[in-house]
């Protein structure tokens, strides 16, 4: 049985990697999705505004409806796409704010990605028009922080050619004051 409200009580527990599975409270698995993909492991599962799920791996973003049929798939070959995944407006989202409050990027998806060829990685957010799947923003976070400064991982540890000084893992979106939160 499979759960459609937006809200389901018993809550359910969605985990990901390969797969994407529901939980209920109990332990049982009340719903599963592998994407047929050639993506390897796939990030997280979020809601999107129309109700299917957003997730995707390495530079492909995919909406999918609860029956696991692919609705659209955007592939932005510039990035590798990175653990995290927010369509603006989606009420998934926990944005916070007044409903009244609607911003001109409603329906856009934020995802956090490294750029392909750059000396970093896992470092920037990118903004992808959820209609067309063309990009229309890049923060490199390089600019922002500063990447010289690491806590978690000794730069000697790093993989060959790339600097992992931020590993962005969380994204999030408030639409109260339009503010993307990184962590």
């Amino acid at each position: 049985e499979i759960s459609i409200e937006p809200n389901p009580n018993p809550p359910i527990v969605f985990v990901d990697w390969t797969r994407s599975i529901a939980f209920d409270e109990r332990g049982a698995i009340r719903w599963a999705l592998r994407l047929e993909l050639p993506l390897g492991e796939t990030f997280t599962l979020r809601r999107s505004i129309d109700g299917n799920f957003l997730s995707g791996s390495f530079d492909t973003l995919v909406e999918v409806t609860r029956l696991g049929r692919i609705r659209r798939s955007f592939q932005l070959p510039d990035h590798t796409l990175n653990h995290e995944i927010v369509q603006i407006g989606s009420d998934d989202n926990g944005e916070g704010g007044p409903a009244e409050l609607e911003s001109e990027h409603r329906g856009n998806v934020l995802v956090l990605a490294s750029r392909n060829g750059a000396s970093t990685i896992q470092d920037r957010i990118v903004e992808v028009d959820s209609g067309l799947g063309a990009v229309l923003g890049e923060w490199d976070l390089t600019e922002v922080l500063d990447p010289g400064r690491t806590t978690f991982i000794d730069p000697d540890d790093w993989p060959a050619g790339s600097a992992d000084w931020l590993h962005a893992n969380g994204l999030a979106y408030s639409k109260a004051d339009e503010a993307i939160i990184v962590s």
